[in-house]
């Protein structure tokens, strides 16, 4: 019997999208008084007034992004800016519903005699299952990408692509004498997500949040992967993954030959995401729930200590997955 949570992976990607849609339409506004308040009369904007807008407009960027240079505080996890929170929101989202899935299938498959020893381990892992899962475990804060950045220095240079990209649109609409009201349409067409886009064969291009949204929906899917297979590794019941393609696969891709390869062994599992905007997720499929029982109890008859956390200890696991992050009020029935 599989168990996934590909629901609340959606979900996750919706619920940022709202939020960081809501986000920049408040910085949209603001930069529009910046702009209002630096025109002169005719409506127009002075050129010796493009340097204090841009620096202005600009720190209103940044501050989406980063505080100083740093999207999380020293621990690496506490969100500083609006942006680091709702990747936050969505990471533990994901996380939480993966672990819960895992959860309610061990609450609803597993006698209750194999259920409470697992509740109660509190020793090192058992050598029957895979060494300590968490060993291998990379939270998506300190997870290095294949050009050794960390999360808040990816962030980081979305913020800096961001700032050019903005200044470039400030500069050409302030040099070509459009008014302030033009520039501030054009600002939040290119900012805002899902407002129509603008035209244009200049430099800043005509998506202004398309940096950032990729990151985050790579960020929450790997989180969301994460998550599926460390507590596939730690549920006893799991012997492999399964890579499933999307209903909304668009188009033949590398994915097509992961899903093809599945099942995988717990130790197996491809890169994933295996690109940005990876519409798949992974599924992890169980053992005869009989056959690993007789098992388990057999290690119970020898007083073997069951593993140190599985998903049967739903909020210990996810504080070992999560750390402050799983004090994150997310509402798993919404997913």
């Amino acid at each position: 019997m599989p168990i996934q949570a590909p629901r609340a992976l959606a979900a996750a990607q919706r619920a940022f999208k709202r939020d960081f849609r809501a986000l920049r339409t408040a910085t949209a506004q603001q930069a529009r008084m910046v702009l209002l308040s630096a025109a002169r009369l005719d409506g127009t904007i002075p050129a010796d007034n493009l340097t204090p807008v841009q620096e202005r407009i600009g720190r209103m960027i940044s501050a989406e992004y980063v505080v100083g240079r740093n999207a999380f505080a020293q621990d690496g996890v506490t969100a500083l800016s609006p942006y680091a929170r709702l990747l936050n929101a969505g990471i533990a989202s994901v996380t939480r519903a993966v672990v819960h899935s895992h959860h309610v299938w061990l609450q609803r498959n597993v006698p209750e005699d194999v259920y409470r020893w697992l509740l109660s381990g509190q020793g090192m892992v058992s050598e029957q299952f895979h060494p300590n899962p968490l060993a291998d475990y990379d939270t998506a804060h300190t997870f290095v990408d294949p050009n050794g950045y960390i999360l808040s220095d990816r962030i980081w240079q979305v913020n800096v692509r961001a700032r050019v990209q903005v200044d470039q649109l400030l500069a050409e609409g302030i040099r070509r004498g459009d008014s302030a009201v033009n520039i501030a349409k054009r600002l939040e067409q290119f900012m805002v997500p899902g407002r129509a886009k603008i035209r244009t064969r200049t430099p800043y291009g005509n998506d202004g949040s398309y940096d950032a949204r990729r990151l985050a929906r790579t960020e929450i899917t790997a989180a969301h992967g994460r998550a599926m297979i460390v507590s596939a590794k730690a549920n006893p019941y799991v012997e492999t993954i399964d890579w499933v393609l999307s209903p909304s696969h668009p188009e033949i891709d590398i994915c097509d030959d992961l899903a093809a390869g599945s099942p995988y062994a717990l130790d197996s599992v491809p890169s994933y995401p295996a690109h940005p905007h990876d519409l798949c997720h992974l599924r992890s499929n169980t053992r005869p729930t009989a056959e690993v029982t007789e098992e388990l109890r057999a290690m119970i008859a020898a007083n073997e200590p069951p593993p140190y956390a599985t998903p049967a200890s739903e909020r210990s696991f996810l504080f070992l997955l999560l750390g402050a992050l799983a004090l994150l009020d997310v509402d798993l029935t919404r997913n």
